[in-house]
């Protein structure tokens, strides 16, 4: 065809090889006219053959070096990503340990809990005295009114917190297409919020009863890789160990409150008198003890 179309009359080429011996094409020369090639054009040829062979390796080595560098790129990307994830959650772990009553642990959910996710939003639902339903503390960015209206459901409902606590299982949903499929009824709430995705993930006491629930959101479609789940899962588990301490502490700080109010008299009424009384407790671990009153 070349013949045809070029009027090729003449070739010469010599192989281009890789740097590991294969041929990935030719270097040639043609001509129009009948020639004999010298031994000064095939070594001309050879030559050039050669520094486009050691071009080519050269290119071949320069994209190889790039991959190489965007890979050690990705994984230093990567480890600074999980030394920042491990310090966030050393911190949560501190501040979590220092917290006494349910709303210190919401508090600390909703914000260092959400940062550390790498979230828009997170929430956490504990499960009231009746076990029926499901009291939530939202994370500030959620709408006012929207925050309001889910701040106590149903364990029956049909929605992820709901389910991830009846079911003790987590409720992952990656995009807007999933939770349509699921949560139909969700969506517009879900947009609103500024989401796409969520996770709700059960917290289960030591004698895995379920306390509540935690639920993050994310502004864009999620991933749920294996390292993703994993930091869920270490998150769900140091929200479950405070709230469960929290949960004592408050049981035990209601039952010293009612215990002092039934041993603590009334104060006196006098006529031409305001009388006030302030009750200073012997033992300040328990908040009781000791039966003085300072008028």
């Amino acid at each position: 065809p070349s013949i045809e179309s070029m009027g090729v009359v003449a070739w010469a080429g010599f192989p281009l090889r890789s740097h590991d011996g294969y041929v990935v094409g030719t270097f040639c020369a043609v001509d129009r006219v009948a020639r004999e090639w010298s031994g000064e054009d095939v070594t001309l040829l050879h030559a050039l053959a050669t520094a486009a062979t050691s071009h080519l390796q050269l290119r071949s080595a320069l994209t190889a070096a790039k991959e190489s560098a965007q890979e050690l790129r990705e994984e230093m990307e990567r480890r600074e990503m999980l030394v920042s994830r491990a310090t966030m959650l050393a911190q949560l772990a501190q501040q979590l340990s220092g917290v006494s009553t349910v709303d210190q642990v919401a508090a600390v959910v909703t914000t260092s809990g959400r940062d550390v996710l790498g979230a828009e939003f997170a929430n956490i639902a504990v499960v009231d005295a009746d076990h029926r339903h499901l009291d939530i503390v939202h994370s500030p960015p959620l709408p006012r009114e929207m925050s309001k209206r889910y701040s106590r459901i149903d364990l029956s409902e049909d929605v992820p917190l709901a389910h991830a606590v009846a079911r003790s299982e987590t409720i992952l949903m990656p995009d807007l297409v999933t939770l349509k499929e699921r949560y139909p009824h969700l969506v517009d709430d879900t947009i609103a919020a500024g989401l796409e995705s969520t996770a709700s993930i059960p917290l289960f006491r030591a004698d895995r009863s379920v306390a509540g629930a935690v639920g993050v959101g994310w502004s864009g479609p999620m991933v749920f890789a294996p390292i993703v789940r994993s930091v869920l899962t270490t998150v769900s588990e140091m929200c479950a160990q405070a709230l469960d301490r929290s949960q004592v502490g408050d049981a035990r700080t209601q039952f010293v409150r009612s215990l002092q109010y039934a041993l603590l008299s009334s104060t006196p009424q006098r006529d031409g008198l305001d009388i006030e009384a302030e009750y200073i407790a012997a033992n300040d671990a328990l908040g009781f003890g000791g039966d003085w009153y300072d008028f």
